[in-house]
C-alpha cells in the first residue's frame, strides 16, 4: 500500500515531519511519496530532506495553485513513481497503524461534513463527498484524475472547486465507491478509537490551533505546544512522535 501526501505552504513543513516520522514509527517510510510543489528551491526540514520517496512538482504555467494535491497525484501516477492502491492523505495527519486494504471497492473514503452550500453548487443530492480527507484509490484508470482537472478548472467561479471537481468524477464516473465501514480516520480529542489516521484538522481545543501556524512564522513552536496537554490516547501517540522527532533533532 502507498500513501500521498503534498505539500505547499510554509505551514505545511513542519507537520509533513511529524507524518514522516509517524511512518518512521511503523517502519514505512519508504511507503510514504512527498510531492513538493510550488517552490523549486524549497528550504526543507531534516526528515522531508532525508526523505527518500519525494519530488518536486511545479506547475510550469501557474494553472493549477489551488489544485496543487490533484495536479502533483496526476504527475506521479503518470511518472509511474506511485502504484495503487494507495492512499491520498494531508499533511496534518499522522499514521497511527497500517491500513489493512481488504476492500474491493474502486474508491473508499472517510466520512465527511455535509457540505449544503457545496451541494447546491454542484445541484445534486445525497452523499457529500470531497477531498478533505482520507482517500483510497484502487484500480482507477488516470483519466478518472485527469477529469478531476478539467472539471475544476470549469468550476473556477465556484467556492472551493477543487472539492466540487473530486465530488463530481467521483458521482459520474461509473465507479464503486462507497464510506469505509470503520473510520479511517480519528481527531485529537477521540479516546481510544483505533483509527489507521490521525487527522488534527481540528486542532486541540481550545488550546491548539494549527490555523495559528499559517503563512506567517509564529514564535511559538507547535509541537512543544501539543506536548504540553494530553488528554487522549491519541494525544498520546502524537507525543510518542513529536519525542521521536525531537530526540533525533538533539544528538
Amino acid at each position: 500500500m502507498d500513501y500521498f501526501v503534498a505539500i505547499k505552504n510554509i505551514s505545511d513543513y513542519w507537520q509533513v515531519e511529524l507524518l514522516i516520522e509517524s511512518f518512521k514509527f511503523h517502519n514505512l517510510e519508504n511507503k510514504l511519496l512527498v510531492a513538493i510543489c510550488g517552490d523549486k528551491n524549497p528550504k526543507l526540514l531534516p526528515n522531508l530532506a532525508n526523505h527518500k520517496r519525494k519530488f518536486v512538482c511545479v506547475d510550469p504555467e501557474n494553472k493549477y495553485q489551488e489544485l496543487y494535491k490533484a495536479y502533483s497525484l496526476l504527475t506521479a501516477l503518470e511518472n509511474k513513481t506511485i502504484s495503487q492502491p494507495f492512499v491520498l492523505m494531508h499533511t496534518d495527519m499522522l499514521l497511527f497503524k497500517p491500513i489493512k486494504d481488504e476492500w474491493e471497492q474502486h474508491i473508499v473514503f472517510h466520512p465527511q461534513e455535509d457540505r449544503e452550500d457545496i451541494k447546491k453548487d454542484m445541484d445534486i443530492k445525497g452523499m457529500w463527498l470531497s477531498d478533505d480527507g482520507a482517500i483510497r484509490f484502487k484500480n482507477i484508470p488516470i483519466k478518472f484524475f485527469k477529469q478531476v482537472l478539467k472539471i475544476a478548472e470549469k468550476c473556477s467561479d465556484k467556492k472551493e472547486p477543487a472539492l466540487v471537481a473530486w465530488a463530481q468524477t467521483m458521482i459520474y464516473g461509473n465507479l464503486f465507491f462507497e464510506l469505509s465501514p470503520q473510520p479511517l480516520e480519528m481527531e485529537l480529542l477521540h479516546d481510544n478509537l483505533e483509527a489507521p489516521i490521525i487527522h488534527y484538522k481540528h486542532g486541540l481545543p481550545p488550546v491548539f490551533s494549527k490555523k495559528a501556524y499559517g503563512e506567517i512564522k509564529m514564535a511559538d513552536d507547535p509541537m512543544e505546544i501539543l506536548l504540553a496537554h494530553n488528554p487522549t490516547s491519541t494525544t498520546d501517540y502524537m507525543h510518542k512522535i513529536i519525542n521521536h522527532y525531537k530526540e533525533k533533532a538533539t544528538r
